[in-house]
Formats: structure tokens, C-alpha cells, sequence
């Protein structure tokens, strides 16, 4: 292994729609403590912002997709606005409604990068929820001083079971350039802050009720660089009565051994099994050992470290058997790595 190193000369950078993923790309990020010692008020022109003290506590990987490899009614919905998907974003707005197999869609332009809705199972019904209008997160080409604002909504009836609106205020204003060192390195960059504002309804049919409340106050803190296809820093802050509080962190990164101080509890008893291993074009067994009923996510990656598909399971305590089908990951011969 050669090892190397290099200084990035700091200067004033353009972003386009080029810097950012596509379809088929997957990128790792890192998740650090909101806890972390942050302050989001520094910036400015030819500014060196330095985080290179945040230690990872967690590693998750964006997976962009082609809207055509989502459910074929998503295709019907988007097909015609949209370029892009992403799988497992949060869903708000639906706090008494089961929410789960999340898609969030968009359109990635020459002119801009926007967010044109959203798809879930909702009560095990897939639904798709497209935007009125649509959330402009990116004008481009994005410079020094750029301030742009947008406005978005959608609206959404379920049959007999409920209804939503919610509506969204969007301020972006890129508030400094220069060079930004992060764990996983140092980038010519420029941060964008964007504060969003709006309100959710929701009426729920069984109970015959129905409620409205303004969104909480949010910040994105982001930092873009050149070819990096998603910010290289992003801090989210929220604020309640003037008083501004980190509520995530997340970097761009490569794959790291996380270690922690935090005593974890003990869920699983033993080191799952999987059998037969090799297998030879058959379904594999997972057995593992629960002293609690737990939520299980199932996650498959490729000998690359590369995340291929992930699974949620809701088990009892106890020994339990669980069937993983090859098929129903798409894998095809080869080395896999089965993370529980």
C-alpha cells in the first residue's frame, strides 16, 4: 500500500449539476455526535473551516437509483419529472400513519436539483406523494453569494384512512467559500445555508380528527465541493425560542472501524449463523439468538464493502430462524458480507 499525501490550494469554486450523483451511484457518509462541538456561525470569504476532530459514531450509504427501478406505480407518478431516486430519506408529516419503504424523488438539471416528491408504503398501501410544486434545493451553477428561495407543498388523500397537506418556505444563501478538512479530508469549498419553515394538516379518518402545526424552525449547514456527489459536510440545527441546537452531523467518508465508549445492550446472544455456507445456488438460513424482541436490519454488502440492499425484520426474543433468499437481493456469484 503507498501512501501519499496532498494539499488542496484553496480557492473560489463553481458548483453544477455535475458535482452531484446519479443514477447507480452509492456514497458513504459518516454520522458524528450532534453533541459534537460545533460552531455554525463561522464563515466568510477565503474561510478554513476545520472539523477534522469529529469522530464517527455510525456509516450509512446513500443509493441512488433510476426512477424506473422503483415500483411501477412511482414510474406512472414520476416518470415524467423525475431523473433520480433515493431510497430511506425521512418522511415527516405522518406521526399516527405506519410509514415504511420510503422512496424521495427528483430531478437533477442544468438548471437546478429539486425534490418533486416522495413514496412510501403507508398502511402497507404504496402511495405516491408528488409535490405541488416542487422544493429547488440547488440553483445552479451555485456561487459565492447566490440567494435564491422556493416554495413547495403536496397534498395527500388515503382513502378511509387519512389526509395531509404540508407546505414548505426554502431560503438558500451561499455565505462563504474556502477550504473545508473533515476526517475523511480537505476540500475547496462553498457552504450553503438553507432555513426552511412550513406547517403539516393532517386529518385521520378513524378517529375523526384532525390537527395542524407549524414545522420546527430548521437549518442546512452544507458545505460543496467539486465532484464529491453529495455535500462533503452537512449540519442540520433546529430552533426553539431563538436558541439554535445541532440535531445532526454527517460527512462524506470511506469505510471506518467505529468504536465507541457507550456500553451497548446485549440484544444478540450469540454470532449469527448462516448455513449452508458456501452456498451453491440455494437459500441460506439465518439463525440467531434474541434475549429481547428486536427490530433486525439485514443488511448485504459486496466484497467492495459496497452496500447492495438492506432488509428490516420485527423479531421475538428467543432462537430464531430467518430465510435469506439470494434472489431477493439481486446477488449473483460471488463474496458477500451479511451484516445483522
Amino acid at each position: 500500500v503507498v501512501l501519499f499525501a496532498f494539499q488542496v490550494a484553496d480557492a473560489q469554486i463553481t458548483v453544477t449539476n455535475a458535482d452531484f450523483a446519479s443514477s447507480g451511484d452509492t456514497i458513504r457518509f459518516s454520522n458524528a455526535s450532534p453533541l459534537s462541538l460545533v460552531d455554525v456561525s463561522l464563515t466568510g470569504t477565503n474561510y478554513t473551516w476545520d472539523f477534522s476532530t469529529l469522530q464517527s459514531t455510525s456509516q450509512d450509504v446513500d443509493t441512488f437509483i433510476s426512477v424506473t427501478s422503483t415500483p411501477f406505480v412511482y414510474v406512472l407518478v414520476f416518470g415524467f419529472n423525475s431523473n433520480l431516486a433515493a431510497r430511506g430519506l425521512d418522511l415527516s408529516g405522518f406521526p399516527a400513519v405506519p410509514v415504511s419503504d420510503i422512496y424521495s424523488f427528483y430531478n437533477k438539471s442544468s438548471n437546478n436539483y429539486k425534490q418533486t416528491g416522495y413514496g412510501a408504503s403507508i398502511s402497507g398501501v404504496t402511495t405516491p406523494i408528488s409535490f405541488n410544486n416542487d422544493d429547488i434545493i440547488y440553483d445552479f451553477p451555485v456561487n459565492f453569494g447566490n440567494v435564491d428561495s422556493s416554495d413547495s407543498d403536496y397534498s395527500l388523500v388515503i382513502p378511509n384512512i387519512a389526509s395531509a397537506i404540508g407546505s414548505q418556505h426554502r431560503v438558500n444563501i451561499v455565505d462563504g467559500w474556502g477550504s473545508v478538512t473533515t476526517p475523511y479530508g480537505t476540500f475547496n469549498a462553498l457552504r450553503i445555508v438553507s432555513t426552511l419553515t412550513g406547517e403539516d394538516s393532517l386529518y385521520l379518518d378513524s378517529l375523526s380528527t384532525g390537527f395542524s402545526a407549524p414545522r420546527q424552525l430548521t437549518r442546512e449547514y452544507k458545505w460543496l465541493a467539486n465532484g464529491q456527489d453529495i455535500p462533503v459536510l452537512e449540519i442540520i440545527t433546529t430552533e426553539t425560542f431563538g436558541i439554535e441546537a445541532v440535531t445532526s452531523i454527517r460527512y462524506r467518508d470511506s469505510i471506518r472501524t467505529i468504536t465507541t465508549g457507550v456500553a451497548q445492550p446485549l440484544v444478540m446472544e450469540d454470532k449469527p449463523v448462516l448455513s449452508p455456507n458456501p452456498s451453491r445456488n440455494n437459500d441460506v438460513m439465518a439463525t440467531i439468538q434474541l434475549q429481547s424482541a428486536s427490530e433486525v436490519t439485514i443488511s448485504v454488502s459486496g466484497a467492495d464493502g459496497r452496500l447492495i440492499d438492506r432488509k428490516m425484520l420485527q423479531l421475538g426474543a428467543g432462537k430464531q430462524s430467518i430465510l435469506v433468499k439470494p434472489a431477493a437481493f439481486n446477488l449473483s456469484e460471488g463474496l458477500y458480507f451479511v451484516t445483522f
